[in-house]
């Protein structure tokens, strides 16, 4: 059976032909594909769409970690993507993995289900010798040679197997049956060869065509005379408003009576994506403790899913089609998933939040500032966890403390209205990375993108603090109009291990409320650091980013320490192979530091509930993503603990059935432990040990 699916969260849709090809993959894929039924193990091809590539980087890292010596091709050859590989390759190279980059302009033959196959061709609509303003990505460093383009895909699986025929022509019942049907030659047992084409029928054809068009120009050169199966169509108002496409809209030709068209004004985009699981989640959450998980008035939650099923021919057609739009205080949730989740806490014996509302009015009344989690995993995304992020507001500005994936949509999805969304984002003013390993960085392309679009000529000045070995591809993000100065101004982490540097960088600082910054190298990987700071509001926080516990901290003190806690403490030997650290261990920390409290983070894919043995101190905090803490509301964050085991008590068991899984330290590639290979400077790695290995100095 071969499908054609598409995710569509705004303001870009992923498209996949199961099991093996993906378009046009946006940030936060991963996360996706947990929604649905495909597996990134599986990917072998992807048509990219720049600007925005942390899609595919988190897409590549993933197979990487489940299958290392596996492959995946890009079919792409633009400048920009050959460029964007390049500068990401201190966070993304795996050197047992295989990823090559082709042009599509000639047909390229993908695999699917044995012995299916289809061929994809990219042909181009606009001149890429003269882009437009149009076809220029407003947030690009310059415009990628094609924008407008049609992505063809055709297919054919073979006929019904004729099994007269075969025995016509002297092929026994058994194993050679199975060879014809796979599309094999087969030679009987009296020596004649027998090809498939002798004993099957017609094979059944399909055509699948995914159109992205961005002026009417583009549109003109869209050959039209063409039978298409499915079509997704996504172009502007102006495109789809006009008489010459209304025209070729009602007369296509549908290659069966069941044929699916879709169309998508990208000029209006309808909001933001949350999954299904994660808006159950949080409205969850928000009845148990409206003060730490406040679900907006109203959420603009958008999600379309449709699956047509392209073979076999005899039950082609639609399959699936589901659609949330705006549905208030509810996150997208239908009513019978609100009921759902009602149901489950009654069972878990919280009754009385069951029948709570979800407080309508504003839990913070006083707009106090707040830490909110964007992200509280590790490695890869999971159901419940995104991966690293933190926004600290601390009244007028910002700062983010690690920028993983998809850490901006998050940030999009806490608020009710898109003004205070854009505020929330231009109030951002530092961005610190602590390490050059991809679930900490890939959303620094989206938050410069986002910036700049919801930004438009905003002036202000924004720091973004980081590794040496990240530079380059923020630079390469921020792109020529702005070349890592003036708006945007880059430093590297060295430049802060003996506090600010002089130069008149703390006057800066301190017109966007940071007054102290100090980095400390922690032992994780090469370029790896931590942070204590000094912001308006908070006083002292420190940040350990990834690492083994650090003695450096302990000459600080400090209000609030946001540390790392992949791994439960009976792992302790796996926290030190993968230089992490275990709860137990953050929590020392917190204390030699005399903090008023330590919030745990960076939790392990393999928790997807709640991790076992934290201690149930009055100071310790586990974060969740979307949490929101206020001075005034952190004591009483500490006592979610004992609710949050009841609640995912039973999470364990139904986390990872059928997922793809990142491998352990026991493991074996070609006969030699993952634990191993992890110890030698640019070996694969869960974390992912990157050009020159672990070996932070400590």
């Amino acid at each position: 059976m071969i499908t054609v699916s598409m995710v569509s969260p705004p303001p870009n849709p992923l498209l996949t032909i199961s099991p093996s090809l993906l378009i046009s993959p946006p940030s936060g894929t991963q996360r996706l594909l947990l929604s649905t039924s495909h597996r990134a193990s599986k990917v072998t091809h992807i048509v990219t769409a720049p600007p925005d590539l942390a899609g595919v980087s988190g897409l590549i890292l993933t197979k990487s970690g489940v299958s290392p010596d596996g492959s995946i091709t890009l079919l792409d050859e633009t400048e920009y993507t050959k460029k964007y590989l390049e500068v990401s390759r201190p966070y993304s190279y795996r050197p047992q993995f295989t990823m090559t980059i082709e042009g599509a302009s000639d047909p390229v033959t993908i695999p699917l289900h044995q012995p299916a196959s289809c061929t994809l061709t990219i042909i181009p609509l606009s001149d890429s010798a003269r882009p437009t303003k149009k076809q220029k990505i407003a947030a690009a460093p310059s415009a990628f040679e094609i924008v407008s383009k049609l992505i063809r895909i055709e297919g054919s699986t073979p006929g019904t197997f004729d099994r007269k025929a075969a025995l016509a022509l002297g092929v026994p019942v058994g194993p050679l049956f199975g060879k014809l049907v796979k599309g094999e030659t087969i030679v009987t047992p009296a020596g004649d060869e027998v090809k498939p084409s002798q004993c099957m029928g017609e094979p059944a054809v399909w055509r699948v065509g995914i159109v992205f068009v961005l002026s009417s120009e583009d549109f003109e050169r869209l050959p039209k005379d063409v039978t298409y199966d499915f079509v997704y169509f996504q172009s502007t108002s102006e495109v789809l408003d006009s008489s010459s496409f209304k025209d070729w809209w009602s007369g296509l030709k549908r290659g069966s009576k069941k044929g699916h068209f879709i169309k998508y004004d990208a000029s209006k985009p309808k909001g933001t994506y949350i999954s299904n699981s994660s808006a159950k989640l949080i409205y969850k959450l928000s009845l148990i403790s409206p003060r730490h998980f406040r679900v907006p008035n109203c959420v603009a939650n958008c999600f379309e899913e449709v699956d047509y099923q392209l073979t076999p021919v005899n039950k082609k057609g639609l399959v699936k089609s589901k659609s949330t739009d705006i549905i208030p205080n509810m996150y997208g949730l239908s009513v019978e998933d609100k009921a759902e989740v009602e149901e489950d806490l009654a069972k878990r014996g919280f009754e009385e939040a069951a029948q709570a509302q979800v407080m309508k009015n504003d839990t913070n009344p006083n707009k106090q500032p707040e830490i909110v989690f964007l992200g509280t995993g590790s490695s890869i995304p999971s159901k419940h966890r995104n991966v690293t992020s933190t926004y600290i507001n601390y009244g007028r500005n910002s700062l983010l403390l690690d920028c993983g994936e998809n850490s901006i949509t998050q940030l999009k999805c806490m608020f009710s209205n898109v003004e205070d969304y854009v505020a929330s984002l231009l109030s951002i003013k530092l961005v610190w990375i602590s390490h050059p390993h991809a679930d900490h960085l890939l959303g620094i392309n989206e938050f410069i993108l986002e910036r700049r679009r919801v930004g438009g000529h905003n002036k202000e000045k924004v720091y973004i603090i980081a590794p040496e070995t990240v530079l380059p591809s923020v630079k390469f993000f921020l792109g020529e109009e702005e070349g890592g100065e003036g708006v945007v101004v880059m430093l590297d982490c060295r430049e802060f291990l003996d506090g600010i540097p002089d130069g008149g960088l703390a006057e800066e600082l301190g017109e966007v409320g940071v007054t102290k910054f100090q980095s400390l190298y922690v032992d994780h990987c090469r370029n790896s650091y931590g942070v204590v700071l000094t912001c308006e509001h908070w006083g002292t926080i420190a940040f350990s980013g990834d690492c083994r516990p650090s003695r450096k901290f302990l000459n600080f003190k400090a209000d609030i320490l946001i540390h790392e806690a992949t791994f439960e403490d009976d792992l302790e030997d796996e926290a030190i192979v993968k230089k992490h650290s275990t709860i137990g261990e953050a929590v020392g920390i917190g204390k030699g530091m005399e903090c008023k409290y330590i919030v745990l983070s960076h939790f392990s894919q393999r928790y997807p509930g709640f991790p076992r043995g934290v201690p149930k101190y009055d100071n310790v905090i586990v974060a969740w993503d979307w949490m929101r803490l206020t001075w005034e509301t952190m004591q009483s964050a500490t006592g979610l603990g004992g609710v949050m085991e009841l609640m995912f008590e039973d999470e364990d068991k139904k986390e990872g059935e059928g997922n793809d899984r990142i491998l352990e330290g026991e493991d074996e590639i070609g006969g030699v432990k993952v634990s191993e290979i992890m110890k030698e400077p640019g070996g694969f790695a869960v974390k992912g040990v990157i050009d020159g290995g672990c070996g932070g100095v400590e």
